[in-house]
């Protein structure tokens, strides 16, 4: 299986969009953080929230620049397939709620 670049970019840009949409929709209550460790983070300070989502797209963006070109194992492949999947659907959902509300 390749895994080529643009895979990484959709990754850091879905986790982005994932955290725009999450901040919004919970400021304007139509939505709910089911992450544990992200609605206690959002409960105490969203801007937090928002900035750690921010911070682990730049983050991943730099792991593909210092990784690519090496070559990636099955199991990382296999992970980043699993959370670009993951998080399409995440964004799929979550714009359906704020859009249907």
């Amino acid at each position: 299986m390749r895994i080529g670049p643009s895979l990484f970019v959709y990754l850091a840009v879905l986790n982005f969009f994932d955290g725009c949409v999450t901040f919004i929709g919970i400021q304007f209550g139509v939505i709910e953080e089911l992450n544990p460790l992200m609605a206690a983070l959002i409960s105490k300070n969203p801007w937090s929230f928002f900035l750690l989502k921010s911070y682990l797209s730049v983050f991943l963006l730099l792991v593909f620049y210092f990784i690519r070109g090496q070559a990636i194992s099955n199991f990382l492949k296999s992970l980043i397939l699993c959370s670009v999947i993951l998080y399409t659907s995440v964004s799929i959902l979550h714009v359906s709620w704020i859009f249907l509300k």
